[in-house]
């Protein structure tokens, strides 16, 4: 009842993962067999606009309302920190809308140039899930194992996507407006009491 993703098998950059990873492997320029744990690939974090985001696996479908223990190897050359969140997706397109995000656990306390072990348990929200990982170079990812434990629980209290340009934009003419009209309101209240 769980699965390993070992990232050795074809992997999609349009649908797969975005702009903030990369595949690492023997085709990469500059390519160092130690910084793969185990096989020839693994994922690199590449600093950027967007955090880093990969999909979990698109063949195996998690059940909503089930329990999972996610493990997870991660090497660094840099001193990193941040934290690692799960992306529920109703469609296995980390393009598509996602359903929300779940902060899954901290990664300040790596050790450099050791692979570090993180594993935590999780209630399924929805059949697919991306790690989004911190934005930040050089963080390699390698042997993502998930294991169903058999319990069931309530469905994660998911934060909805935020930082739409739209409603950025929205927010921003908002606040403009507001400081105009008092602005207008506070000269108009100026000029009555000359």
């Amino acid at each position: 009842n769980g699965f390993t993703v070992n990232f050795e098998g074809s992997i999609n950059s349009t649908f797969d993962y975005n702009s903030g990873i990369e595949l690492y492997g023997t085709k990469t320029e500059n390519y160092d067999g130690k910084l793969v744990k185990s096989g020839w690939n693994c994922l690199r974090t590449v600093r950027g606009n967007k955090a880093p985001l990969f999909l979990l696996s698109y063949q195996n479908r998690l059940e909503a309302g089930y329990e999972y223990e996610f493990t997870i190897y991660l090497k660094s050359e840099n001193n990193v920190g941040g934290n690692v969140e799960f992306v529920y997706l109703n469609n296995p397109d980390i393009r598509d809308k996602s359903a929300g995000e779940f902060w899954a656990f901290n990664i300040s306390d790596m050790k450099k140039n050791e692979w570090c072990k993180y594993t935590v348990k999780f209630i399924a929200a929805a059949p697919y899930l991306a790690v989004k990982m911190p934005n930040v170079d050089g963080l390699y990812i390698e042997d993502v194992y998930v294991e169903k434990t058999g319990n069931t629980g309530p469905l994660p209290e998911l934060e909805k996507e935020s930082n739409s340009p739209l409603i950025i934009i929205m927010l921003i003419g908002s606040v403009v407006l507001i400081t105009a009209v008092s602005i207008v309101i506070d000269k108009m209240n100026k000029n009555k009491k000359q």
